[in-house]
Order: C-alpha cells, then sequence, then structure tokens
C-alpha cells in the first residue's frame, strides 16, 4: 500500500479489471482457501474514450455467466472519495457475493477494511 500513487487525472478501467481479476481468480482458483479480490479504487468506470471497455451491464452479465456457486470468488471493493457510484459498486457486489464500501476519510479506512475481511469469513452465504 505505501507503494501505491494515485493518478488523479488518469482513466480508470474499473469493469476491466474487475472481470480480468475475477478470471485470473477462476483460473487459479485454490478449492482449500478463501478466493477473493479485494479492489480499491475511485469508484468510478472511466477508459477515456466512450466504447473503450465493457459497460455495467456487459460486466455484470460477464460476472453473472462466469461465477460457480461451488467455486465461489467474491469481489469486494473499498471505494475511496466522493466521485464513488455506490449503486455501481453493490451491484458488481452482489453477482459475486462480496461486498462493497465506501470511505470518505483516510479514518474510515481501517474500520471498513475489518468489514470487508469479514465478508470473506462467512463466504458464501453472506447476509448484508
Amino acid at each position: 500500500l505505501a507503494k501505491i500513487v494515485p493518478k488523479p487525472n488518469g482513466n480508470t478501467a474499473l469493469y476491466r479489471t474487475i472481470v480480468a481479476g475475477y478470471k485470473y481468480m477462476k483460473q487459479t482458483y485454490k478449492p482449500d482457501m478463501m478466493n477473493s479480490i479485494l479492489l480499491l479504487t475511485d469508484g468510478m468506470n472511466d477508459e477515456g474514450s466512450p466504447g473503450a471497455g465493457p459497460t455495467l451491464k456487459a460486466t455484470l452479465a460477464t460476472l453473472a455467466k462466469l461465477s460457480d456457486p461451488q467455486r465461489p470468488i467474491q469481489v469486494i471493493m473499498i471505494g475511496f472519495g466522493k466521485g464513488v457510484d455506490p449503486k455501481e459498486l453493490n451491484a458488481i457486489a452482489g453477482v459475486t457475493q462480496g461486498g462493497a464500501y465506501v470511505a470518505y476519510t483516510p479514518q474510515q479506512v481501517q474500520d471498513i477494511f475489518l468489514q470487508a475481511i469479514s465478508k470473506r469469513i462467512c463466504a458464501p452465504k453472506c447476509s448484508n
């Protein structure tokens, strides 16, 4: 985390990144482990030009198609800042039985991180 440097004007391929991460986890699935993706994000899908990447609808459809209840992979996302769209993050989390959290201040990060990690313990039968 100490090496993460924010790109204030950079594009974020949020949907493309989630799908790529999910595919990777599916290929490297370990049945004796909790398989999950922890994604830290500004919460906005912004690949630059329109049509450059998948839409939210396409991302949700892809995740639904890839998901396997016998081999669950949770997507747990922590969005930082005021630009986060919790509806989008919650939609993605819902398809993967994961979780979506928003931190508006640095002080909230620790509590949210603990909530996100606890989501792994109850998988795949978590309640929100």
